[in-house]
Order: structure tokens, then C-alpha cells, then sequence
């Protein structure tokens, strides 16, 4: 029972870290913590501050954050950027599989602009 609560959770992070391990290294920007590429156009992080965000954008070319925090948000950190926030807020103890659907197609919109993403 309880892994099947789990499931979706266990399917999205095992994709994330899988799909990690297939990629030559990355250079790592200095203000995001875990950062780790997840494909070509996906990148994935602990939350990035402000000069994290700044950092994204000119070094990384990222262009959207996909934002999975329940509460928060980023609209501070992206303060004077182009970044675009997409918010999915999501709670990790809770997570439905139409959090993980809601996830996956902000991800899916944010890859056809063909610019990077970051997952946080």
C-alpha cells in the first residue's frame, strides 16, 4: 500500500536520476546548489537564489523555472532577469499522480520553446 502511494514520486525521481547518468559532465554554475542536467533542454537543482538565477540564465541559457514548491515561489529571485516562472506547487508528502501529470506538462510546454529548463 504504501508503495503505491509512492509510486509516482519513486517514477519521476528514478527518471531524473537516470536520464543524469547518461550525460557527460557539466560544468556546475557556482550559485546552485545539486544542479544536475537532466537532458538536453532539462536541468534539475535545489532552489536557487538570486545570483543562482542570474547565473541560469547568462552561463546556462536557461530560460524557464518550473517551480514545484508548494508555497513559495520565485518571483524575488527572478527579479531582473527574463527568467519565466512556471508553478506547480506540490507537496512531497502528498503528491498525486495529478501532480506528477500538472509537473510533466509544464516541463513538456517548457521544452517547446527549445530554450533550457530548470526543474527546482
Amino acid at each position: 500500500m504504501i508503495f503505491q502511494k509512492f509510486t509516482p514520486l519513486l517514477f519521476l525521481l528514478s527518471s531524473f536520476i537516470f536520464f543524469s547518468l547518461q550525460k557527460e559532465p557539466l560544468p556546475s554554475p557556482n550559485h546552485v546548489k545539486n544542479f544536475h542536467r537532466v537532458d538536453d533542454q532539462l536541468f534539475r537543482s535545489g532552489q536557487p537564489q538570486k545570483k543562482g538565477m542570474k547565473e541560469l540564465e547568462a552561463v546556462m541559457k536557461v530560460k524557464t523555472i518550473v517551480n514545484l514548491r508548494n508555497i513559495i515561489d520565485d518571483k524575488q529571485e527572478i527579479k531582473k532577469t527574463s527568467l519565466v516562472q512556471v508553478r506547480v506547487p506540490m507537496r512531497a508528502k502528498n503528491m498525486s499522480y495529478q501532480n506528477i501529470v500538472d509537473a510533466l506538462c509544464a516541463i513538456k510546454t517548457a521544452k517547446k520553446t527549445r530554450y533550457s529548463s530548470l526543474l527546482a
